[in-house]
């Protein structure tokens, strides 16, 4: 989920402008903002929402064996979607004799025992202009090559919430792209509902990194506790 998707549901911006705020000022605007997107969040975890939606972008080789080109997790409102349906649009002119490339959605159910089920389904994939100053040629060709040459591993930072009868719920992801983000955003939004009391008695959150990996006959996932520094 982008930081465009959490800001468009905030409904009460802060009257003054937060550029200018002092130290202290901006520091209670944010929390009053992140409460309420938090808050939000939180309860609609504790009404069932337990799934993981990642867009991909799969290339089959020549001997048949699969390769994650790109892949973005979607919160449902397709921003995630978008850029990875637009890059196997422009990538398909780019292949070598004997191979495809195709979009594929994974949603990933947490169970009860910690697994993910999975379910995948094909999408079309089509382009989109303003994107191509983001994702050009250049570029597309160099994930593609690199596909070539060696699997790659789409990967996942995730909230969960435990509840107090020991159900698990996703509260957020973001797809983790090798510089930290998605992990430090996942880690901020945990230490921000504890500091600000946004759990119920027994309730807790955790971090965990969600690995998908796509073989020549399907979707595997895999998690594993990602604690906070400093947590106990």
């Amino acid at each position: 989920m982008t930081a465009g998707t959490l800001a468009r549901r905030n409904q009460q911006p802060p009257d003054k402008p937060l550029l200018e705020m002092d130290e202290l000022e901006y520091r209670r605007a944010w929390d009053q903002i992140s409460k309420s997107l938090e808050a939000g969040l939180i309860s609609e975890a504790r009404r069932g929402k337990s799934r993981i939606m990642l867009a991909s972008a799969i290339l089959s080789l020549a001997d048949g064996r699969k390769r994650i080109v790109y892949a973005s997790d979607d919160a449902g409102d397709g921003e995630g979607l978008r850029p990875v349906a637009h890059l196997v649009s422009r990538a398909r002119p780019r292949l070598r004799d004997g191979e495809s490339i195709g979009l594929e959605v994974v949603t990933a159910e947490l169970e009860g025992d910690g697994a993910w089920a999975l379910s995948v389904k094909t999408r079309r994939a089509a382009g989109i202009k303003a994107l191509d100053e983001f994702f050009d040629k250049e570029w597309i060709e160099r994930r593609v090559s690199a596909c070539r040459v060696a699997a790659t591993t789409a990967m996942v930072s995730v909230a969960v919430l435990s509840l107090a009868n020991g159900h698990r719920r996703v509260v957020f992801c973001d797809s983790e792209l090798g510089d930290g983000e998605a992990r430090a955003a996942v880690a901020d939004l945990i230490r921000r509902a504890n500091r600000l009391r946004l759990l119920e008695p027994a309730e807790s959150l955790e971090r965990l990194m969600v690995s998908f990996t796509r073989s020549a006959t399907g979707w595997l996932a895999s998690s594993r506790p990602d604690p906070l520094r400093g947590a106990r």
